[in-house]
Parts: structure tokens; C-alpha cells; sequence
């Protein structure tokens, strides 16, 4: 059975980081349901924009949004939905693995979205339960950006088989580089565009209560960041973009965008300042 949300306005993030902090749930993983939330509107804050933009390094003049910005406006709706009594553990402590967004015109400023997200998809890998969240903007009816995020909840699988240990592909050589210094409150600054205040961002303190030896940028400003690198030589209006979030990347760091022509675009990875640990593997697609 389909659970459906809907919501007038956005959802408050303050009161959903609340409910997060103090939600309890099963340590026992069960079925995931299928769970909708609807946002019939999104009207963007014009200083908020210009805070992200400044943030995540894209053109302040740009006439269109970011195209990693929706992401930013669905992100209360996700919550809501891992937050539901029906969804089976709590969202502190998932990971976010993967991300795919696909841009299929660009989006005008004032451009009102309607959002739709769904946690469509569920399967067990051998560290834990892989979750997919599909996110929606449509304009007048039409859809206009996709959004495919998969996050993790550590744990033993299901259904317990011995796996080979894996390798560690070696790292691709690109033509070119980029060196970004990344300052010690890049968390801190991102989390008051974006609503994700999850402490392990923000203040070594506060990471080390979950396990992490100091505080982390976030992996969703690292795709955007990318994103502002590379957008303006793609040449194209419509296009996807996809990574996988590899290892943590600790606050302050000097890092390493690492980038070669394809086919089609390009393909990025997001390093260390040695240039030997991946943070961000992606890909930037034109689409025909």
C-alpha cells in the first residue's frame, strides 16, 4: 500500500531536525514502504539563492537555477518521508551513496515548482539496506528535473552470503585539475542554504559524538561545487549529472578536482591534495 503526503508549504526544517534527533525506532530493518510526499509549490527565495550560489561557486547572474538547487527545496520533503512511522529506522545515521540529477531545460528563477518525491526502492547490500528516493519538479505540468538519491543504513544484510573482499579499482589519470582550500566552516555556511544541519557537518565536537574525527563538508555541496566547474564547458542546457560519494572530506582541506573530456562531457573526480583518495566520482552528460 502507497502512502501519500501533501503539503501546502514547505516543511520546516528546524521542527524536522528536531524530530529527528529524538526519533526511536527499531534497530531491526523491515520492509520499506512506499512512501509520496507532495509539494503542490516552490517559490525560491531570491537571498537565499544568492547565498548558495555563493557558497557552491556558481554564476551570481545566472538567469536560471542552479540545477543542484531543487534539491535543496525537496530536501524537507525527504525528510518527512524517512521521518513517517512507517518508514522502519530513523534517518540519523544513513549515508548518502549516490546521487543522479538530470536537468531537462533549464528552470527560470521565479519559475513556481510543483515537487513530488517517493521512496521507490529498496535492496540489501552487503553492508547494510540501500534506500532510493526519486524526487520530481514538474512547471505547468511538465517535468522539468529529476532527482534519484541513494542513501544507506549500515547493518548486516538479510540474507547472509560470503562476498569475495572487494578491490580497489585504480584511479583514473585526467588531463586536468583544479585546487580548491576549503575553509573550516564550509559546513557551517552550507547548512544555512541548504537546511542540513546534521552535526556531523558542522563542528569537530559534534562529528565526533557520531565516529568521525573531525567535521565533514558535505557530499551534496562537493557534487555542486563540481557542478560550478564544469557547467559553463558542457555547452548544453539539458544534462545529467551523477556521482558516487566515496570517503569523507574533513574540514579545513585543500582538495583536487580532478576532470577529462568524454563523448558526451565529462568524467570528474573530486580528490585529496596527494591526489590518492577519492571524496566524488561523477559524470556531467549532455543529453540529445
Amino acid at each position: 500500500m502507497s502512502i501519500d503526503l501533501h503539503f501546502q508549504q514547505q516543511p520546516s526544517m528546524p521542527g524536522l531536525l528536531l524530530r529527528a534527533a529524538v526519533s526511536r525506532k527499531p534497530a531491526t530493518v523491515t520492509d520499506v514502504p512506499n512512501i509520496n510526499a507532495h509539494l503542490e509549490k516552490v517559490q525560491v527565495n531570491p537571498q537565499k539563492l544568492q547565498q548558495y550560489s555563493s557558497v557552491c561557486g556558481f554564476d551570481p547572474n545566472s538567469q536560471s537555477l542552479p540545477a543542484t538547487y531543487p534539491h535543496i527545496a525537496a530536501f524537507s520533503l525527504q525528510m518527512e518521508m524517512l521521518l513517517h512511522k512507517s518508514f522502519p529506522f530513523s534517518p540519523i545515521g544513513m549515508v548518502h551513496t549516490r546521487n543522479r540529477i538530470t536537468q531537462l531545460r533549464p528552470i527560470g528563477l521565479n519559475e513556481p515548482l510543483a515537487l513530488t518525491c517517493s521512496v521507490s526502492d529498496s535492496r540489501d547490500t552487503d553492508i547494510g539496506l540501500e534506500v532510493d528516493i526519486v524526487t520530481e519538479a514538474s512547471a505547468q505540468g511538465e517535468i522539468v528535473w529529476t532527482d534519484l538519491t541513494t542513501v544507506l543504513k549500515r547493518g548486516k544484510p538479510k540474507t547472509q552470503t560470503k562476498r569475495s573482499p572487494k578491490k580497489h579499482a585504480a584511479l583514473t589519470e585526467y588531463a586536468r585539475q583544479e585546487h580548491w582550500t576549503l575553509a573550516n566552516n564550509l559546513g557551517r555556511r552550507y547548512a544555512r542554504v541548504s537546511g542540513d544541519y546534521n552535526p556531523i557537518h558542522l563542528f569537530p565536537a559534534s562529528a565526533k559524538l557520531l565516529g568521525f574525527k573531525r567535521h565533514i563538508a558535505h557530499g551534496m555541496w562537493s557534487k555542486a561545487r563540481c557542478l560550478a566547474a564544469l557547467q559553463g564547458q558542457l555547452n548544453a542546457d539539458a544534462f545529467s549529472i551523477g556521482v558516487d560519494f566515496k570517503t569523507p572530506l574533513f574540514l579545513p582541506a585543500d582538495v583536487v578536482l580532478h576532470y577529462g573530456e568524454t563523448e558526451q562531457g565529462f568524467a570528474f573526480s573530486l580528490r585529496n591534495a596527494a591526489g590518492n583518495r577519492p571524496h566524488v566520482n561523477g559524470t556531467l552528460t549532455r543529453l540529445d
